[in-house]
């Protein structure tokens, strides 16, 4: 018997941690082909990561942690096979699940190649490997000394940026359009968001989604067509602008939901009467506005007086 038995083919994703633990039988007894990716994966009991050999199960771990141990059934076992991609045996040194004379190992380590970053363009995880081109089209590159994810271009449809990272900056150097059915945009993260580009987001979900997070926008230009252009969970997340130009088109609301709204340098110019009151922009009317422009104070000359 098994104490977490999974009956179809699965996959393990996220950037959590999955942990698996029975005091007397396998951690988790897998049927059919499993995949474990872009996720970290813990198990122990009296096997780790068994499959059902009559059904033929076979095991692909991606760019991921898995450690597995088994006091009496082995660590890792049973399947027909096991493909590593973009992650290798760290225990037991010699890189082997089991020993010359077939024996098999009590536990088992297994971690990514490439150093990996809290940062996910579409579904490719950013790595130390691809971070010069993260997509291979010339679009994405991230500079993780610095913390900037840079944006060279129109994205590929269908994409979207989750960033756990800290003080990331993304850098738009020349105007980039976002047409997606996804959210565009998660930080989870403190971010700032600036450059020369101006940033078209598309969406019938969300267009920047903060989560315990406080993004600044500075220097730029950015546009959403959304559900929600601008939207907090809301937990403790904030939005500062300074001297940036925002225009933000949400079907529900166009920035809202957030902790605090700052505006440094900048005035709400559409709806006329808007204001900020909490975390929302409202319309003179006191509804949450669905359409926002926010633009720089212009500087006023004034005549020189010459006495």
């Amino acid at each position: 018997s098994s104490g977490n038995v999974i009956w179809h083919a699965s996959l393990i994703e996220g950037p959590g941690s999955l942990t698996a633990v029975s005091s007397g039988a396998n951690a988790i007894y897998q049927n059919r082909n499993m995949t474990i990716r872009n996720t970290t994966v813990k198990a122990y009991g009296a096997g780790g990561i068994e499959g059902n050999t009559s059904l033929t199960p076979r095991l692909t771990i991606e760019n991921s942690t898995v450690r597995a141990y088994g006091s009496s059934r082995g660590a890792i076992s049973n399947f027909t096979s096991i493909v590593f991609n973009n992650c290798k045996i760290i225990e037991p040194e010699d890189g082997k699940i089991v020993d010359s004379e077939g024996n098999l190992a009590a536990e088992v380590l297994i971690e990514p190649i490439d150093e990996t970053y809290d940062l996910i363009i579409g579904q490719m995880p950013v790595t130390s490997a691809n971070a010069s081109d993260i997509l291979g089209d010339g679009v994405f590159t991230y500079d993780a000394d610095n913390k900037v994810l840079t944006i060279n271009g129109n994205f590929t449809s269908g994409l979207s940026i989750w960033s756990q990272i800290d003080g990331l900056t993304v850098k738009v150097t020349q105007d980039a359009t976002l047409t997606t059915t996804r959210l565009c945009l998660l930080f989870e993260a403190n971010a700032t968001l600036t450059g020369d580009g101006k940033l078209t987001l598309i969406s019938n979900d969300i267009g920047i989604q903060l989560n315990e997070a406080t993004l600044i926008i500075e220097d730029m230009t950015i546009e959403t067509d959304c559900l929600s252009g601008i939207r907090g969970m809301p937990l403790d997340d904030h939005l500062i602008v300074r001297n940036s130009t925002i225009h933000a088109k949400g079907s529900s609301s166009a920035i809202n939901d957030l902790t605090s709204i700052t505006l440094d340098g900048c005035e709400i110019t559409l709806p006329e009467g808007g204001y900020i009151d909490g975390g929302c922009i409202f319309n003179s009317e006191g509804y949450p506005a669905t359409e926002v422009i926010i633009k720089p104070i212009e500087a006023v000359d004034y005549p020189v007086l010459v006495c």
